[in-house]
């Protein structure tokens, strides 16, 4: 289905503040989506494919000159049938992608190595300390040292070898010894 280019902004536009209230409010349902997957691709396909077939319209497929008049368009052309097949084929997506990444997070799962879940220690202590190297033992970014000017042994500069205090040097020559 296709619609015109007028309507593709308010479609996006309403596709877009659901994505945005999915994100804000998640926590609602207790769900654990660190990087707001379902809340943006989930949420924004489903709702984005419901749209389309309100607003498809029968003259867009017609414009390349080939197709003719063998689109019935949307709701909009009242060819209410087309969003009946927009919901099957959203709810058909969305069910398949979820039990294939059921399946696929169960066997990753399931491989030395490669848990799901990272430790209660290092949920603990912070992922970043575990995952990362740009962030020493006192949780400190080395970025920050870097823009704010700080001098180790506060800035470290990684986990694995800390950055040696220098001593300063005298730059007006060695000292005369009578």
């Amino acid at each position: 289905m296709s619609v015109p280019v007028y309507v593709a902004s308010l479609i996006g536009f309403l596709t877009s503040t659901s994505c945005y209230y999915a994100v804000k409010y998640k926590h609602l349902l207790s769900v654990d989506d660190g990087l707001d997957i379902f809340g943006l691709h989930g949420v924004g396909g489903y709702v984005g494919d419901l749209l389309t077939g309100i607003f498809a319209d029968n003259f867009v497929p017609a414009l390349d000159g080939v197709s003719g008049s063998s689109y019935a368009g949307g709701w909009w052309n009242r060819n209410f049938r087309q969003l009946g097949l927009q919901f099957a084929g959203a709810t058909t997506a969305a069910a398949w992608s979820f039990v294939v990444s059921c399946i696929l997070l169960f066997i990753i799962n399931k491989i030395p190595g490669l848990h799901l879940r990272a430790s209660e220690d290092s949920e603990i202590r912070g992922l970043d300390i575990k995952y990362l190297e740009d962030v020493d033992e006192e949780g400190f970014y080395m970025n920050e040292c870097i823009l704010h000017g700080r001098t180790p042994p506060r800035c470290s500069g990684s986990l694995k070898a800390p950055t040696p205090v220098m001593e300063p040097v005298s730059v007006e020559g060695p000292e005369k010894k009578d």
